[in-house]
């Protein structure tokens, strides 16, 4: 978990981050999860040019850390000027699509085989849970209900949409160039349970459908990484901000979506967008959290119930026609009713202020409200996923990338030389 923030206005866009990162792994056969707080999430995209990057989510992409990836991007395409921000993101992508140094064929397609015998595991868990498996009562009965589960999962699977960021053809070549090996393999693993094998061909329909499922719902089983890039194309005279989810590779395709994107406009003049935990935001923003809206729907629910209830109590009894009809009609209206005076209240107020701040004020607004995100989980949770250092960066039109609070990993004032690598290479259109 993490907790990072956009705050943009007509001036710039301003991006803070924690420095908490988590681990976990398997130890003796128990899950453990550390924590540490020296993570970089925040960098500079271009050497050249007035556009940052934050990560949040997983930090790695198939086990290489994102900050490797995106320092090595930048060392290649720093340079390079794009007219809109948009077009700063599928030049990253399309980057770690085609670099076979950092991401070898050869790791992909062991980490799709991987994937796939994962998927495949899963599927054998959740099919020995499912009630047909669970009242078999021989081995052959079992594999029947083992091939019941799977043909059952198999129609699912064919009838769902490939979707766009693949194709069927991409599928096609997964399964005649992996299944042969993958089917093998996995007969291995499961060779310590008699009942495997009785049915016929039972591993070759195991393997091509979690291929094909892991094509058309890649979404429930790659580790996502979000991807925040802000600032300006060169011909963009406010900030912009775009955000994607990246899924990683499945064999040479690379899996990414854009989620959403941010505009500040003359008519637009400001935004706060939080992003991973948002807690604390929300409720700065709106002025209350998430959870206090659900409650508060709820606990109207129950009261208006109540209240009808005592209503035909006192009128001696009898049904009231459409009652519950009734009360979600009222609910969602006064749910609406509140959450536009909400609006009216909180949000609108805050935006038109933050529409005006300059960039330092900008820069406070943002670290103050990753710490209060950060000391809300101390409070509240018996975890140290949000904390650490909180890093602030400032990109504007003119000025550029500028560092507004950074960490670092050694003290600077004991490193001269680095110091003097630094200020040669800004000097030649570098940067961190």
């Amino acid at each position: 978990m993490t907790t990072e923030i956009a705050v943009m206005n007509k001036l710039a866009v301003v991006l803070a981050a924690d420095s908490a990162g988590t681990v976990t792994g398997w130890v003796n056969g128990k899950q453990e999860t550390r924590y540490f707080k020296g993570e970089n999430k925040i960098f500079h995209l271009s050497r050249r040019h007035p556009v940052g990057l934050m990560t949040y989510g997983n930090a790695d992409l198939q086990r290489v850390p994102w900050e490797l990836t995106v320092k090595d991007f930048r060392q290649h395409y720093g340079d390079t000027a794009c007219d809109r921000l948009a077009d700063y993101g599928e030049m990253l992508f399309n980057y770690v699509e085609s670099n076979k140094d950092i991401f070898p064929s050869a790791d992909r397609e062991e980490y799709f085989k991987k994937k796939v015998k994962d998927v495949a595991i899963k599927a054998f868990v959740d099919a020995v849970q499912s009630a047909g498996f669970q009242s078999a009562q021989d081995d052959v009965s079992r594999a029947k209900a083992f091939e019941c589960f799977i043909d059952q999962l198999r129609m699912m699977i064919d009838i769902s949409v490939v979707p766009n960021t693949v194709t069927q053809g991409d599928i096609d070549a997964a399964i005649a160039d992996h299944a042969p090996t993958l089917i093998s393999e996995f007969n291995a693993e499961m060779s310590g349970f008699p009942w495997w094998g009785l049915a016929n061909d039972l591993d070759q329909k195991v393997i091509e459908v979690t291929i094909k499922r892991l094509f058309k719902h890649y979404d429930e089983f790659l580790n996502a990484t979000g991807i925040v890039i802000a600032g300006y194309g060169d011909k963009e005279y406010f900030p912009q901000l775009m955000q994607y989810r990246v899924y990683g590779f499945l064999r040479e395709k690379f899996i990414w979506v854009c989620e959403d994107n941010k505009s500040i406009s003359p008519t637009k003049p400001s935004e706060i967008v939080p992003f991973a935990s948002t807690d604390m935001v929300e409720t700065f923003t709106s002025g209350a959290s998430p959870d206090v809206y659900g409650y508060i729907g709820t606990a109207f629910v129950e009261s208006a119930n109540e209240i009808a209830e005592a209503i035909r109590d006192s009128m001696g009894g009898g049904d009231i026609p459409g009652l519950a009809d009734i009360v979600e009609r009222h609910r969602k209206s006064f749910m609406a009713s509140w959450f536009r005076k909400a609006i009216d209240v909180h949000y609108i107020p805050l935006t038109r202020v933050v529409g005006m701040l300059p960039v330092d004020e900008m820069a406070h607004l943002g670290e103050t409200l990753i710490n209060l995100e950060s000391l809300k989980e101390k409070v509240t949770r018996p975890t140290e996923s949000i904390g650490g250092p909180v890093d602030v960066a400032a990109i504007t039109k003119s000025e550029g990338f500028v560092w507004i609070k950074r960490k670092h990993y050694f003290d600077l004032s004991l490193n001269p030389r680095y110091a003097a690598r630094i200020n040669a290479r800004d000097q030649i259109g570098g940067g961190q």
